[in-house]
């Protein structure tokens, strides 16, 4: 891609230009990288941020597509929007990884009648794996503690609020 020339480009996840998007022409291309700054209120009425989350980057670009190769090109997005296909897609400026499709709205109208005019929104998809680590023996007060695969789920038996209030429910 020679990106002195064209705005953006959608790439599969090997890093290959999507086929049908080659003949559509990006317009615009807005990027929002955002943050939620966490407020708190403290004892004098007034509040304090001491940190922020990072939101997933959202990006809508629009793309004018000639109404020869806009079905093909429209079939292909309907596609990777319903399998949530992760795309890259590059900017001038950055590239942006694990992108899904959120939304694609299109225009077909009387002013446009040999184009067909989209409207895509991507979003950012952040994997977490999760871990699975037993605690050995030691580790833990109870043996019994030590694994909570296959348990359950598991009544109180004996403990001190239930000692106390096993008498008055009855």
């Amino acid at each position: 891609m020679n990106l002195s020339t064209q705005l953006v480009e959608l790439q599969d996840a090997d890093g290959f230009a999507i086929e049908t998007l080659l003949d559509a022409e990006p317009v615009k291309v807005t990027v929002m990288q955002q943050s939620r700054v966490m407020d708190h209120p403290i004892e004098d009425g007034s509040s304090i941020s001491d940190f922020k989350i990072l939101l997933p980057i959202e990006i809508e670009f629009s793309l004018i597509v000639d109404n020869g190769s806009a079905k093909d090109v429209y079939q292909n997005l309907v596609a990777g929007w319903k399998a949530a296909t992760e795309y890259t897609i590059q900017t001038r400026i950055d590239t942006y990884t694990n992108m899904i499709i959120a939304a694609m709205p299109h225009d077909e109208t009387v002013d446009m009648m040999s184009a067909t005019a989209f409207a895509l929104k991507f979003r950012q998809v952040i994997v977490v794996d999760t871990q699975y680590q037993s605690l050995p023996p030691a580790a833990v007060a109870n043996a019994d503690d030590t694994s909570t695969t296959d348990r359950g789920a598991v009544q109180p038996g004996s403990s001190i609020a239930y000692n106390l209030t096993s008498g008055l429910f009855k």
